[in-house]
């Protein structure tokens, strides 16, 4: 049984990750016990959907059975689209929007939608009791994850003013 990952040119970490994957759950004969699990990594340019639905089209045809990726979010349609049509399973692993989840009718979404990671968040900090923490992140989307701990569970008492 084939898969193809599609990553872009600079994502070597999540090719290693995605061979490893497969080598552990072929080392493991109770997972699929008459099917051997084969990794194709196909490396995708940014700004060029023609080339990824047809490279997805291709890899279709040979029989791969199931589509890994892209993580970069903007090339979602165009893999759900594909996926959808061909009737091929799609393991998404870039953050998507609620109006992409809908979209595509054979895609999982393996990175949690925004509003859980939030929930996540801040059952952690209730539950360990911190009444300060700091946030350093690098990517803008997370903003929006932690507007949840602009709450008033998360104002202090005395001044009204956020922890963040």
């Amino acid at each position: 049984m084939e898969s193809i990952g599609l990553f872009d040119s600079a994502d070597t970490e999540s090719e290693r990750h995605m061979r490893h994957a497969a080598d552990k759950i072929n080392s493991n004969k109770t997972i699929l016990p008459r099917m051997r699990l084969s990794a194709h990594i196909v490396r995708i340019q940014p700004n060029d959907n023609f080339h990824i639905a047809k490279k997805v089209c291709g890899q279709i045809d040979v029989g791969t059975l199931a589509i890994v990726g892209p993580y970069v979010p903007s090339k979602l349609p165009v893999v759900q689209s594909t996926s959808t049509t061909l009737n091929v399973p799609h393991l998404s692993t870039a953050p998507a929007t609620m109006k992409q989840r809908v979209r595509g009718d054979y895609s999982l979404y393996l990175y949690p939608p925004d509003s859980a990671l939030s929930k996540a968040y801040s059952d952690i900090i209730i539950s360990r009791g911190w009444k300060s923490f700091t946030i350093i992140y690098d990517d803008p989307r997370c903003k929006l994850i932690f507007n949840i701990l602009r709450t008033p569970v998360f104002l202090q008492p005395k001044d009204s003013k956020p922890l963040l």
